[in-house]
């Protein structure tokens, strides 16, 4: 019995020491796998989210060029606006409370609410300062200007010597005065700018009818005549003028025959849009005088 004993003991840590080795053995090589089949699968999930990436991503751009959320308009503060530098001004140049300008007919242009407005074109010719006059040695201030240069038929010295220093070496075809306080560094020479007028002004505006020559009381006055049948002898003619011995004349102002038109008009108007780039001035409604008249134009 103590031989069985003592073989059974010998056995037991040689059995022991065979599974220990063996645990030994296993257990790396598990590990060893485990470890591989991580790493296996690690590459595998990171291409299927990139896969996945980039198989969502056009989905998502598609959506977006689908429907494009609308950006609120950006509202900027008075703080943040910057203040833009004042623009120099151009000696050469200057602005005055009035303008002269060439009729040349009728049009019509449309407002915002699409109102048809009637409008006559007025078209600017360059005006030059001529000459400045002073209370000092006028006695008023205002400033002359001049435009189109004569033909040389038509000059002579007086005319060369006046308007040689604005420029006209022959003299001006007219010249015209503007009356008003006289602007800080106006000088003979200069040129008056179209944007002294803006759209939108109160302009006074002066000019000269047509001529119509000796006319009588039924074209001039608007008379309406006598009969025009059954003998009357009195159609367009003018008829009684007066009384007999009493007062024994004819009063003043009686509509008579005589010359019609020619006349200076004045009114107040409104210009309705100015084309620096045509030369033209729009004024609101008609303008007296026949085409080509000069027409004044002066800020209310």
């Amino acid at each position: 019995m103590s031989n069985e004993n003592k073989e059974k003991k010998a056995e037991a840590p040689k059995a022991e020491t065979k599974k220990t080795e063996a645990k030994k053995t296993e257990a790396p090589k598990a590990e060893t796998k485990k470890t591989e089949a991580k790493k296996a699968e690690a590459p595998k999930a990171e291409t299927k989210k990139t896969e996945a990436k980039k198989t969502e991503a056009p989905k998502v751009e598609t959506k977006k060029t689908e429907a494009p959320k609308a950006e609120a308009p950006k509202v900027e503060k008075p703080e943040e606006k910057k203040a833009e530098a004042p623009k120099e001004k151009d000696p050469n140049i200057v602005e005055l409370q009035g303008l002269f300008a060439v009729k040349k007919g009728m049009s019509s242009v449309y407002d915002e609410n699409g109102k048809r407005i009637p409008v006559t074109v007025l078209k600017y010719d360059t005006l030059v300062v001529s000459q400045i006059k002073s209370e000092k040695k006028e006695g008023y201030q205002a400033v002359q200007v001049a435009s189109a240069e004569r033909n040389l038929a038509a000059s002579n010295k007086a005319c060369e010597g006046h308007f040689k220093k604005s420029g006209f070496q022959r003299g001006a075809k007219w010249s015209k005065e503007i009356r008003q306080t006289l602007p800080d560094g106006v000088s003979v020479g200069q040129k008056v700018s179209i944007s002294s007028l803006a759209k939108g002004d109160t302009v006074k505006m002066t000019g000269r009818s047509k001529g119509r020559g000796f006319s009588g009381v039924v074209k001039r006055w608007g008379f309406a005549g006598g009969p025009a049948s059954h003998g009357s002898r009195f159609q367009r003619g003018t008829g009684s003028i007066g009384q007999c011995t009493f007062p024994g004349r004819v009063m003043k102002g009686r509509k008579m025959p005589g010359r019609y038109g020619f006349d200076t008009m004045t009114r107040n108007t409104q210009v309705v849009d100015v084309l620096p780039e045509k030369n033209a001035i729009l004024i609101k409604g008609a303008v007296p005088g026949a085409v080509n008249s000069l027409i004044q134009l002066m800020k209310v």
